[in-house]
Order: C-alpha cells, then structure tokens, then sequence
C-alpha cells in the first residue's frame, strides 16, 4: 500500500510545488503583495532612521557642546557689538572693540567709534553700544546707554559722562563680590567715606533682590498678550546679575527691546512681567507677587519693588 502511494506522489508532486510556485508568483505580482513589501521597506527605513537619527542627534549636541565649551566656555567671550546710533540704525562694531585695547566702555568709546567710522553724530536718547557674549558658556546681551540713565526716574541725564562699564563685564571676581552685595561700579549715589576709599558700593538686599525674587519669568505680555519669543529674548538681557543691566547703572529702555525684535510700538498699550518668586513681607509674614508693570515705551526695565530697595 505504501508503496503504491510513493508511486503516486512521485508521478503528481510536480502539479503540487508547481500549483504553490504559481500561487506565490500571483501574489508576487499582486498589488497586496507591493503594500505589503512597501510596508516592510517602509518600516526597515523607519527604523533604521530613527536609530542613525538618534545617534546623529547626540553626536550634533555633544560636538556643539564641545564648541560652545572650548570657544565660550571661558570667563567672558564677547560674539558681536553693534553701535545704535538711533532707535534703529546700527553699525557692526565688533572687530573695533576686539583690535582695541579696552579695559572699559564709556562714552568716549562711542565718541572714537563715531569718529572712526565718520558718522554723523545726531543727539538723541536712543544712541547705545548693544553686546552679545557668552559667560561660562551661557549667552546674554548687555547694552551701554551713550546718555546716563536715571533708574528711579527713567530719565536721560545728558550731563553726566562719569559712568562706565568695567570689560570684561562678569568675572569671577566679579561674581564673588556680587554674592557678598557687593557692585562697583554701581546705580548708587550713596557713597560712604569708606566706601569711596575701596571703590564699591554695598546694598545688604542686591544678590536676594535679583537672584531670590526676580530670577525667572512666570509669565510675560503686551498688550495682555503673551509673547514666548520676546520671554526667551528676556532671559538673555538679564545678564549674570538677573538685574536687566540695573545695577552697573545701564538700564534698558523697553523701546529698544520691542524695535529690535521688530514688535509693533504703534499700538503699544502696557507690558507685564510676573516672576515665579514672591516677595516676601516682613510686616504682616505674608507673600505677595512681583511684577513689572509698564505703560510707557520709555520706560526702563525695573518694577517698584527693585526702585524700593535700591534706593535703600
């Protein structure tokens, strides 16, 4: 009987491998069987995508990394400075101040640099030198009024040309004498014989003022707006001090900050600024919010809990 059915299968096995090659050739070129070796494909691309994505991806952050580290990673690196010679014409400055010797930025700086580039000098309140640099491989923007600004009044004091900006601007020396309160040179006018004999001013409530209740944005608007791009630009110009340039007696004009992110002034209403710190109230134990509420293009970036203890 076995053998009988051995005959049989070896006379008839070639109709049934043939039967299942022409059952594979049909699905081979069916148009099922093209999805579903485009899906396959797909998935084989997908995969090995994400994986050399991936493995791109961490070589790209640890390379720039390793730029921003070896180039800025050091004390002070300054990147680019611009003279603003009114609200929006500026000039590319930087490989002045890089082939000059400078120990400091005044305003006979901006003088030479007029004169060196023959510009025309036109008086007016928005002349500024605006500097971009990293510090310990962060990035700010400091800027250096031509004119002096008074911080409590947010007036231009035209006369007065004895102020400065030390440069580097941040150090670690610098830093140090910060986290004891101490600034120099400084928004203060209230010099102590003792005080003018080792060049600094002192205010006990600096580093807690600036790095304890105004340190990080909750929330920032125009016209009750939110605005992500104008927070991030924030983050940079509150410099290693958290201070908006306050306390080297160089605040920033909020005109400046709108004309230069190209935000509309024409209907300009009111900004807002709401920190994630409180304030805290010695009186009744209590917290409260601090903000920074503006109403005026003019204005300076400063709220009335920094004017309060700063004029302490």
């Amino acid at each position: 009987m076995f053998s009988s059915i051995k005959k049989i299968y070896n006379k008839y096995s070639f109709l049934i491998f043939s039967s299942s090659t022409i059952y594979i050739n049909i699905f081979a070129q069916s148009i099922y069987f093209k999805y579903f070796a485009n899906i396959l494909f797909i998935s084989y691309l997908c995969s090995n995508f994400c994986k050399y994505f991936n493995i791109f991806f961490e070589y790209k952050i640890y390379l720039t990394n390793s730029i921003i580290d070896y180039f800025y990673g050091k004390e002070f690196y300054l990147c680019n400075c611009y003279l603003y010679s009114d609200l929006n014409r500026k000039y590319e400055v930087t490989y002045l101040l890089k082939n000059f010797s400078i120990k400091l930025i005044n305003r006979d700086l901006i003088d030479e640099i007029y004169d060196y580039l023959n510009i025309k000098f036109v008086n007016n309140e928005n002349i500024r030198l605006k500097f971009i640099y990293y510090y310990e491989g962060k990035k700010y923007i400091s800027y250096f009024p031509y004119y002096k600004i008074n911080i409590f009044t947010g007036q231009s004091m035209l006369l007065n040309k004895d102020y400065y900006l030390p440069y580097p601007f941040f150090n670690n020396l610098i830093m140090e004498n910060y986290r004891k309160n101490i600034i120099y040179p400084s928004y203060s006018k209230k010099f102590s014989e003792e005080q003018i004999s080792n060049k600094f001013t002192q205010n006990n409530n600096l580093y807690n003022l600036f790095n304890m209740e105004s340190k990080n944005i909750r929330a920032l608007t125009i016209n009750n707006k939110f605005n992500i791009k104008l927070e991030d630009y924030f983050k940079l110009i509150k410099t290693p001090f958290n201070d908006y340039g306050i306390l080297y007696n160089c605040p920033i004009r909020l005109i400046w900050i709108l004309v230069e992110n190209n935000i509309s002034i024409s209907d300009f209403k009111n900004f807002y600024i709401k920190f994630w710190e409180h304030i805290f109230n010695e009186e009744n134990m209590s917290l409260k919010e601090h903000f920074i509420n503006l109403d005026n293009l003019n204005s300076i970036i400063i709220s009335e809990h920094m004017k309060e203890i700063l004029s302490k």
